[in-house]
């Protein structure tokens, strides 16, 4: 599903969030394929994160009785959920000005703006209904904060919980060139991210996984992804700070213009693999935190089949390198 797509489907909803335009929108939905009602979940959530921003956040917005506006709506964590949903409703040409001018939202009333979480738990409920993998996904993207351009000062009176996890974090990084060749297109990448964002989100949930590593004094595991052209040799790399273990990851993205499954299983196979090699690296260690002399020392994935390098910092074994190392 591309932008024009995306569009139609909104138009469905006459751009009200009254339940019979919501239930057109979902009949819409429910006639494509469930491949296309991913693409649509993830356009969605995509256009919610832009407007995700401490601008958007701020400007007054005015709700309406019967067509006349009110005074400003106090705007909290959750309000801002329903006025970037409704900004999405009331159609492209709104949705473009706004995002551009955020002071366009205090230029016009919003009657229906209690109403808009309707078009959230719709997608959901149609995602839910043709089997999407995981439910609607990179839905915590929509929840506000999410993006980085959102102050999260502001959040903080009203006690708002961040949407991501407490003890599982992960940071990125592609080769520009390799990325910009296998997803071609800023809306590509976005879907990336999404995807990976809803694959950590599902592993942190996972029993055991969380209890293994606090077991070993650490309350929390931060995931660096290093992506680079296929073909680059993969290597894994353990680093503690204190209560938290870094595990460095260098990869290699092997496709090209992937569909979502395809970028779902292959996250799910590198992340999945990232932690069972660090909960063998705290097992192979005896659970303890490096400490005093020798620490850094190489450490093999496959010690029986690894050639060392004699001086260095690293060990290679089929192909996978691995090192530890304090911060």
């Amino acid at each position: 599903m591309d932008e024009v797509g995306f569009w139609r489907v909104v138009s469905e909803t006459g751009g009200s969030a009254r339940a019979v335009g919501l239930e057109r929108l979902g009949w819409a939905l429910r006639r494509l394929p469930a491949g296309e009602v991913e693409q649509f979940a993830l356009l969605l959530v995509g256009k919610m994160y832009a407007l995700d921003t401490t601008a958007h956040f701020e400007a007054p917005v005015f709700g309406a009785d019967h067509g006349e506006p009110v005074d400003p709506e106090p705007v909290d964590a959750e309000l801002f959920v329903n006025v970037r949903l409704a900004v999405v409703l009331a159609g492209r040409q709104t949705y473009d000005e706004v995002l551009a001018d955020p002071t366009a939202l205090s230029r016009r009333a919003w009657p229906e703006l209690f109403a808009a979480h309707g078009l959230l738990h719709r997608v959901e409920q149609v995602c839910a209904e043709r089997g999407v993998a995981g439910g609607m996904p990179g839905l915590d993207l929509a929840q506000t904060g999410s993006n980085p351009l959102f102050a999260p000062e502001l959040l903080l009176p009203g006690g708002f919980d961040p949407p991501s996890n407490p003890w599982l974090g992960l940071t990125c990084r592609p080769d520009q060139a390799a990325f910009g060749r296998s997803l071609p297109g800023p809306r590509a990448q976005l879907q990336f991210t999404l995807l990976l964002d809803a694959v950590l989100d599902q592993l942190a949930a996972v029993d055991g996984f969380r209890e293994l590593f606090a077991a070993h004094g650490f309350r929390a595991v931060l995931l660096t992804l290093e992506l680079g052209p296929a073909g680059w040799p993969p290597a894994t790399g353990f680093r503690d700070d204190g209560d938290r273990l870094h595990v460095d990851l260098h990869r290699p993205f092997p496709l090209h213009e992937p569909t979502p499954h395809q970028i779902t299983d292959w996250a799910r196979q590198v992340l999945t693999e990232a932690l069972d090699l660090a909960a063998r690296h705290l097992n192979r260690s005896g659970g303890t935190r490096q400490e005093g002399p020798g620490h850094g020392a190489p450490e093999h994935d496959e010690p029986d089949q690894s050639d060392s390098e004699r001086g260095g910092e690293s060990t290679r074994g089929q192909g996978h390198r691995t090192w530890r190392g304090r911060l």
